[in-house]
């Protein structure tokens, strides 16, 4: 499957596809920018509804499932298929056809073995049912499946309605569950039905675009199994380690304490927030990274250097004035009662961070069927992380659980850097990454000198300390980026002016 027949190509001219990724983009930043205002809202309703034990069992209920999603319902099956429909873009039937049987048989196994755990552990009954309504979307697997190939065209604006329909939904009925009172059985069933619509709509604008009948969908379904398997299995195997990173530090603090786990559920509130924002530009340029690797190696390594590059110069000043602010924005989001947030906030934000780098470079290894040096990679720093949770929880609680995060993120993106030196060769954003650590260090440091002048002021200082620094240290933005804005500049006020010898309009 490694071996491409056909290359896809994006149809169109060059600034046809300049605007298609833009629009693509855009469009993800939608249901994006409504999710991190109203997930920020909710957290504050909940954070008072449910008090800091009360938010950790709901954190519980949803890192629960998340695990079966993870760890049994996503084996890199949909990384694959986008990478080959947008790589053998004849086979699209056969292809989604077979991914999709594929991942109805995977999540009936998966929602099964949620029910078998569950009848061997010692929750509490609420919360077992809790796991048990909302653990259904384990089945909505093959609906989302239907749906991958508007990533693989570039075509998300079809799915923007459902998307920002499921976070419009799942606020409106968990406030309304709020306002009558209702059980975490009823805030389960709030997102469970919230999914369902989405799912459910993106799933059969997927299947009425892509023309399948039952007929052939039958016929064709067992046909790419193996291959499917072969291919997806190490990016699943990855998953399941990177889960680890992101649910393990909730378990573990679940078993010390439901204190603990609120005061860390609500520092990651935000963080969590601004991980979509790589993961929205991950979505559009992964089919692109994939035809580019085989068609166009020189393109892939600028698009990879400017993705990196691009979403860092804005993600480091933002990173360190949040570091800033992070105690009066705590206090004043979840109230007085989780103020022990701040400093987790402070670490969980440096954390997503680096989460930038790691989205974009360790997607590009994928696109270019590197996909096992992730699982090496994942692999080798879990036992790391593991060790430092059950080291650093008991005695710092939910900072002890983000300090974790991050040395160990830190660690990833190292190990990813060198893994992408060795296989992407040039390609590898080694210049984008190095501006970012200077940036960053700068700005850390201007942070600590102002320090004196207040919070926000010393945020704005390190800020744009930041800023400079980047602009100075990444040539493109100084060689590229700048001069393109400026042209653009002179062309508009060029085509705004009237001709010499043409009257321009009258006041």
């Amino acid at each position: 499957m490694n071996e491409i027949g056909r290359v896809a190509r994006v149809p169109g001219s060059e600034p046809e596809l300049s605007q298609r990724v833009v629009g693509n983009t855009l469009v993800q930043f939608v249901p994006s920018a409504l999710r991190l205002v109203l997930g920020i809202s909710l957290a504050a309703v909940l954070s008072r509804y449910l008090g800091v034990e009360g938010l950790g069992e709901y954190a519980l209920l949803f890192t629960y499932v998340a695990i079966f999603n993870i760890v049994f319902n996503d084996w890199g099956l949909g990384t694959i298929l986008v990478r080959e429909l947008s790589q053998r873009p004849d086979e699209r039937r056969a292809l989604l056809a077979s991914a999709t049987a594929l991942q109805l048989l995977v999540s009936c196994a998966s929602y099964g073995l949620l029910l078998a755990t569950l009848a061997v552990l010692h929750y509490s009954q609420g919360f077992k049912s809790a796991v048990m309504l909302y653990g259904l979307t384990l089945l909505l697997g093959p609906a989302q499946v239907l749906a991958l190939p508007f990533q693989a065209d570039l075509r998300l604006v079809r799915l923007l309605a459902p998307s920002a329909l499921q976070v419009v939904l799942n606020f409106t009925l968990s406030i309304a569950v709020v306002l009558l009172g209702g059980p975490l059985f009823a805030l389960a069933g709030a997102s469970l039905v919230a999914v369902a619509v989405q799912c459910v709509w993106s799933g059969y604008l997927g299947w009425r675009e892509a023309g399948l009948a039952l007929a052939a969908f039958t016929s064709a379904m067992w046909r790419r199994w193996w291959p499917l398997v072969r291919e997806s299995w190490p990016i699943g195997v990855a998953s399941t380690f990177k889960m680890a990173w992101q649910q393990g530090p909730v378990l573990v603090l679940g078993a010390f304490s439901l204190s603990a786990t609120g005061l860390f559920n609500a520092a990651n509130r935000v963080p969590q927030q601004i991980v979509l924002v790589p993961l929205a530009l991950n979505t559009t340029t992964f089919p692109l990274l994939a035809r580019w690797w085989v068609s166009d190696r020189v393109r892939f390594a600028r698009q990879l250097d400017r993705l990196v590059g691009g979403s860092l110069f804005v993600a480091i000043p933002a990173v360190i004035f949040g570091i800033a602010v992070a105690g009066p924005f705590v206090r004043l989001l979840f109230g007085p009662e989780f103020a022990g947030a701040s400093v987790p906030f402070a670490m969980l934000l440096a954390a997503a961070g680096l989460l930038f780098p790691i989205v974009f470079v360790a997607e590009a290894l994928n696109a270019a069927g590197y996909q096992r040096l992730n699982l090496v990679i994942t692999a080798a720093l879990s036992p790391l992380l593991t060790a430092l949770l059950f080291v650093l929880v008991p005695r710092g609680g939910a900072s002890g659980a983000a300090s974790a995060l991050l040395v160990c993120y830190a660690g990833y993106i190292a190990a990813l850097l060198g893994a992408a030196r060795w296989r992407l060769g040039p390609a590898a954003p080694v210049r984008a990454l190095a501006s970012a650590g200077v940036a960053a260090a700068l700005g850390g440091a201007a942070l600590m000198i102002s320090s004196p002048v207040g919070p926000v002021g010393a945020g704005t200082v390190g800020a744009l300390v930041a800023t400079a620094a980047f602009a100075l240290a990444w040539p493109p933005l100084v060689n590229e980026y700048i001069p393109v804005l400026a042209a653009r500049r002179c062309r508009a006020v060029v085509t705004s002016s009237p001709a010499p010898g043409v009257a321009g309009p009258r006041e």
